[in-house]
């Protein structure tokens, strides 16, 4: 499904501003934080906690490797390296992004998960929005499906205000880099000079 990538740009480069805004107004970001925060005799606690792990590094990765392998020996070889070459770079900016600002976690005394890392931006927010974006580019026939990938995606980044593990403003600036990494990646795709470099690449006749 060709995704129209400047819409993705346009909207996270919004998103992302907003994140950065908000994060530079500490007092309103502790008090969105404190507004979605759960307690923990909260029942929704687990559920929350599934939800987020959903949206981790260590759930992703693996999906991204299995479904890149998958359209390799389908014979779809140029969307296997730009699916799994995608998804590591967005990774890898935001990690340097993460040790560049070296914002520090929310302290919330009753936060209900620790991380140990940089909290700017949410690394759940960008993986898992950035992966189901990329996915519906790949496979989605019907375009209502979009509403499945933001939905799914908006939870992810709600449970880790939630759980007190992030600010509200590093999820929001998550998903405008989600949205400014899958736009990107759609206009390198569908450009012929990937094309023709890829095709080079595999020993494929241009």
């Amino acid at each position: 499904m060709n995704i129209k990538s400047n819409k993705l740009l346009i909207t996270g480069s919004f998103l992302f501003t907003g994140g950065v805004f908000l994060a530079s107004c500490p007092i309103l970001d502790i008090k969105l934080g404190r507004i979605l925060l759960l307690s923990a005799d909260n029942n929704l606690v687990p559920y929350v906690k599934l939800i987020a792990k959903s949206g981790s590094f260590s759930v992703i990765m693996p999906l991204t490797i299995l479904i890149s392998a998958g359209l390799w020996f389908r014979k779809r070889k140029i969307d296997a390296i730009w699916f799994l070459s995608s998804l590591v770079a967005s990774r890898i900016f935001f990690l340097m992004l993460k040790f560049i600002v070296q914002r520090s976690r929310p302290l919330f005394p009753d936060r209900l998960v620790h991380s140990s890392n940089w909290s700017f931006p949410s690394g759940h927010a960008v993986n898992s929005l950035s992966f189901f974006i990329l996915c519906y580019i790949l496979f989605a026939k019907n375009p209502k499906w979009i509403v499945v990938v933001l939905i799914w995606g908006g939870l992810i980044g709600w449970s880790r205000v939630a759980l007190g593990a992030h600010w509200y403003s590093d999820v929001i600036a998550g998903w405008g880099g989600a949205l400014l990494c899958t736009g990107l990646a759609s206009k390198i795709r569908y450009s012929e000079l990937f094309q023709e470099k890829i095709k080079k690449l595999l020993g494929i006749k241009v």
